[in-house]
């Protein structure tokens, strides 16, 4: 078990708990991570924003310091923080988390969500794991959003020869599209956003010049666990014809009215772990199952590691419908359909 004192009960009653938002930000080398870090470091939201960079160097932070007497951290003058990783992210998230509840007589630290910045080549399920395994981190943060910088210029290139380049997009719950004002005549945004719909067929686009994305865009609630807005037949010929030029990372959208039984998707998610094994990169979506009444249930996965739990209640004007994302690589579409038809009847 975790150390209790970092335990929600042991949160003073005064305040109630919440857990922290966290945004997980990723792209390529250069696509414009790190202008966009600059962006969200000089907002003026309303909210106190941690953000966690690999090294400060990058990160222009000059002229906005309050001073802190910390080698890894910089409070600035908005409100907001940066820091860098210590030895390991676990270390760096729980201290700011014991800073934030003063606890261990730790000086106070105030901030209302975080910002973790992976490097260019990183692959961003272990990430996303970390808070899947850590019961200090599953009880204190929430993964609330992966968001992908993609650089318009370059992605076509990019996705010729570096598997990660793909991943990264198959992984994220929003896409950033950045330089589209350079992009040649003869390139269009639909052609790369076709692209990118191809790998990743549920993913929201928004661009940005120049890093310039409102916070309030950026940061909307709960992407991680948003329901894909999808048809599940808009995007399988891109799946198909785009397959070989993306290391064959697709995604295949399901749908059933029927209300499914838990126990009859857990062996559908088993059939896909034992037949897809590390080709199976992520899986998403809203679950409408009997066994919750009026609750709609959310799945999130990555490789093997998965949860299904229940979440809000259904609004009175709301399709009540189960929709699963499945992103992989070398996928079986009909394969895939035809077993979740089979345990979804």
């Amino acid at each position: 078990m975790p150390d209790a004192m970092l335990m929600p009960e042991n949160v003073p009653e005064s305040r109630p708990w919440n857990k922290i938002p966290v945004t997980i930000l990723t792209g390529f080398l250069g696509a414009g991570k790190t202008t966009l870090l600059n962006h969200i470091l000089r907002s003026k939201s309303g909210e106190k924003i941690a953000v966690i960079v690999n090294e400060f160097g990058a990160v222009d932070i000059d002229g906005a310091l309050v001073a802190s007497g910390e080698e890894h951290l910089v409070t600035l003058d908005n409100g907001c923080i940066c820091c860098t990783v210590r030895n390991d992210l676990v270390e760096t998230l729980t201290d700011l988390l014991k800073r934030k509840l003063e606890m261990d007589g730790a000086a106070k630290l105030e901030f209302d969500r975080v910002v973790i910045e992976t490097t260019g080549l990183a692959d961003p399920i272990p990430l996303v794991q970390t808070f899947m395994m850590d019961e200090v981190l599953m009880a204190a943060y929430e993964v609330s959003a992966i968001v992908t910088v993609v650089d318009a210029l370059h992605i076509e290139k990019q996705l010729g020869y570096l598997p990660v380049a793909a991943e990264q997009i198959a992984l994220a719950d929003l896409v950033i599209l950045s330089k589209t004002d350079l992009l040649p005549k003869e390139k269009t945004v639909s052609d790369i956003e076709n692209r990118i719909h191809a790998i990743n067929a549920a993913v929201p686009i928004i661009h940005a010049v120049n890093g310039a994305v409102e916070n309030s865009e950026l940061f909307r609630e709960r992407r991680f666990f948003a329901a894909p807005e999808v048809s599940a037949h808009d995007h399988d010929h891109d799946d198909h014809d785009h397959a070989s030029h993306t290391v064959g990372i697709s995604s295949v959208v399901l749908r059933t009215e029927k209300p499914i039984a838990l126990d009859r998707l857990y062996d559908f998610i088993g059939e896909l772990q034992n037949s897809l094994g590390p080709n199976l990169l992520r899986y998403k979506g809203i679950i409408y199952s009997g066994e919750w009444e009026r609750k709609r249930g959310v799945l999130q996965g990555v490789h093997a590691l998965y949860t299904v739990t229940p979440d809000r209640d259904w609004r009175e004007d709301e399709k009540r419908e189960t929709t699963i994302v499945i992103i992989g690589q070398n996928l079986d579409h009909e394969a895939i359909r035809k077993s979740f038809q089979e345990q979804a009847e």
